[in-house]
């Protein structure tokens, strides 16, 4: 399949079904969403379409990792200030 720039992108809904090991409710993706909303622009991960959001699989993925490897990093901190 030829892929174009625009074939890359998924709605959101589309999107949570392919990661629903990390997402498992719209909630839960919805919640990611608006607490990284505007990382997640700045990075061209998420993108307004016809007034609906559309995430770009390969960087919304690259974005959750690195949130993921920054909320690991601050509560390992925690952990190790507190012990």
């Amino acid at each position: 399949m030829n892929q174009t720039p625009l074939s890359v992108l998924l709605k959101l809904a589309a999107y949570r079904d392919q990661r629903q090991h990390v997402f498992p409710s719209p909630g839960a993706l919805e919640w990611f969403v608006r607490r990284h909303r505007a990382g997640l622009v700045n990075a061209g991960a998420l993108v307004m379409l016809t007034g609906q959001w559309h995430a770009h699989a390969d960087k919304f993925d690259a974005y959750v990792l690195q949130a993921g490897q920054e909320a690991a990093q601050r509560h390992n901190a925690i952990s190790e200030a507190a012990a």
